[in-house]
Parts: structure tokens; sequence; C-alpha cells
């Protein structure tokens, strides 16, 4: 079992529900309505964070060293090739936090307006929380089902009127507008000043009394969430960490992390690519066109570039190469055809539209 220490209170923050959404990708049944966004976020906070902090909520009496509460499977994941990534901010839900009529209510109000405009969205994140593994998670780490007040809603018109609209249970609107109120508790245990990477069904309600703002993320020289999450179906959840400690390692060794964005030459930017086995394309081009199209109609030109076997495995098509699809991971660690790939992450660069542009 993995050990966690408190974290410091500079470290930038993440939590439980962006760890939840990535894992969704990894499990049967529904996937978080915003995965594309956390997953990608969740990668680049990860790669270029010295250090991070979770949010801890727990139900005991006593939180020991030894003795935490459940935490996400993907963040156990990370933590077991390195365990100092990550320390913790515990608070703790032995006791309901109350919330006035004055807040609540308007809070509720927010909630209510942009569920009923975003409906498949809210309905996709409900059928989500409804699964054993979200549910199980949760009640290891707080006492109660709700961390706040809030079943009294329950004689408030616009909840009635929420849960025939929808057609959802009560207990579907009260799990969700709880993790919504939870965005200024866990914006207080970040601290001042201190970036705080949230789920987005927090950021999309407006709460009263609240003000929201960024503030200093991790920098990031170069965005990989994007481009690692287009591979990350085909990965499993040990590849898919394995992909970000690489980067990571990768961002520090070649000291990236120092410099400004858009400031890696593209070259770079494909051997990084290649070496973590981000996904890649043929090259549009007549060049690019007529040698694989002639390494495939002639098996006598298959020695002159590689080895016979290595193409036909790779299962190459010539549609590829016309329509540019994304080729096979094995295919694109192959240094001999490197020079005939194009990856989506050489856009993070400037000078991309100056070189390699046959």
């Amino acid at each position: 079992m993995i050990s966690f220490k408190p974290g410091r209170k500079i470290d930038p923050i993440v939590d439980f529900s962006t760890f939840s959404s990535v894992d969704s990708l990894f499990r049967p049944g529904p996937t978080d309505p915003w995965v594309k966004e956390t997953a990608s976020n969740l990668a680049d906070f990860f790669i270029y964070s010295d250090k991070a902090r979770f949010i801890l909520p727990y139900g005991s009496k006593k939180l020991g060293r030894d003795d935490l509460p459940e935490v996400p499977t993907l963040l156990s994941e990370l933590a077991r090739r390195d365990s100092d990534v990550f320390g913790y901010e515990a608070y703790s839900t032995i006791e309901r936090r109350h919330l006035s009529d004055d807040y609540l209510l308007p809070s509720f109000q927010s909630f209510y307006s942009w569920a009923l405009n975003n409906t498949v969205k809210f309905r996709q994140q409900c059928e989500l929380y409804r699964q054993k593994w979200i549910q199980k998670g949760h009640l290891s780490r707080v006492a109660t089902n709700y961390v706040f007040n809030i079943e009294r809603l329950k004689d408030f018109e616009e909840f009635c009127y929420m849960k025939k609209r929808l057609n959802l249970d009560s207990d579907d609107i009260y799990f969700a507008f709880d993790v919504v109120l939870r965005y200024s508790l866990y914006g207080q245990l970040a601290g001042e000043n201190v970036h705080y990477l949230s789920h987005p069904i927090r950021e999309r309600i407006n709460l009263p009394t609240m003000e929201s703002s960024d503030s200093l993320p991790p920098k990031v020289p170069i965005r990989f969430g994007p481009y690692i999450y287009d591979a990350t179906k085909k990965l499993g959840r040990d590849e898919y960490t394995a992909v970000l400690h690489q980067l990571r390692g990768i961002v520090r060794d070649r000291k990236i992390i120092n410099v400004q964005p858009g400031e890696v030459e593209p070259d770079i930017l494909r051997e990084i690519a290649a070496s973590v086995g981000l996904q890649a394309r043929l090259r549009r081009g007549s060049k690019v066109a007529a040698i694989i199209v002639g390494i495939l109609g002639a098996a006598g030109a298959a020695p002159v570039i590689g080895p016979a076997a290595a193409i036909a495995g790779g299962a190459i098509s010539i549609g590829d190469v016309i329509w540019g699809k994304r080729l096979p991971q094995k295919v694109t660690r192959w240094k001999w055809l490197r020079w005939a790939l194009k990856w989506d992450l050489e856009q993070e660069s400037k000078y991309s539209d100056s070189l390699h542009n046959r």
C-alpha cells in the first residue's frame, strides 16, 4: 500500500473528481463527459508540477499516515512509480457543513439553470456518479452521503421541477450539487495564489460570493496533454501512467521545463513523440507517397528502405498515405520511417511552419 504525506501549502492542488474522470477511460461503463479536458489537463499538471497535492476528505476521527482513506486508482498508479510527487491536503467530513438559505438557494438556482441548459452532459455526469466504484470511493472518505446539508432542497420548487424534467432521482441531484458546492471549499484549501486544477463541472456553476481566477498554473512550455489523450483509448491505465512519468523525466532531463512556450524545435518534438509512442501520420506530399507506395507495391524495393516483414506487420495501407490516418504505435517507433511521419505535437513549436513542411 502506498503511503502519502501531507503536502506543502505552496504546491498546486487537484481534486479526486479529476482523477475519477480520467480513470473512467479505463473502466467499463460510462465515461465522464469532460474526460478529454480532464485527461489533457491532468497530464500536463502531472508532467510539469515538481510537487503537487490532492484534496483528501476523511470521515474518521483520526487521520494516520498509514491509515488513509481509499484514493482513486489512477492516483495510486501514478504514485506507485514515484510516491514523492503527491502529498495530501485533508479536511474532515465527520460533521456536516451547514449553509444558510441565503447561500444555498442562490447556489442551487445557478446549478439548476446550468443543468437544464446542458441536459446531455448533466445526465452523463449523473450516470458516472452512480457507478459502484465512484460510490465506494466516496463512502470510504465521507462519513455521510454529502458534505453539505442539502436535503432540505427537496421542498424547493426548482428541485422538484428538475427531478421531473430530467427524470432523475433526488440522490442524483444531491450528489452532483454537493460536488459543485465543494468548489469554494477546495479553493480555500488550495490557498491564496496557488493553482487548483478542478473538475470542469465545478467551474461551470456561478456560486454567489465566490471569485474564481486562474492562479499560477505550472509553466507549460509544451502541451502534451491533448496529444496523449488521442492515444489514451488504446492504452491501458498502466501504459498511460508510464507515458506521463516518461514525459515528466524528459522535460527535466532536456531542461524543457525552463524554456518559453513554442521554443522547442520540431525535430526535438518528433524525437520525444516517437520515444513515448505518441501516434503519428504519414506526411502528405508526392515524395512520401511515391516512396511508400513503391515500398508497398514492389517487394524488391522493400530491403532498400527497411525490412519487408516489418512493413507488412505494420499494416500500412495506401489509404493511410492518402487520408493521413494515425499509424499503429509500433510503426511510429521505426527510425528508418521517421522522416516520413508527422506528429500533431509538432504544432507546439513556433518553427513548425518553416521546418519539415514537405
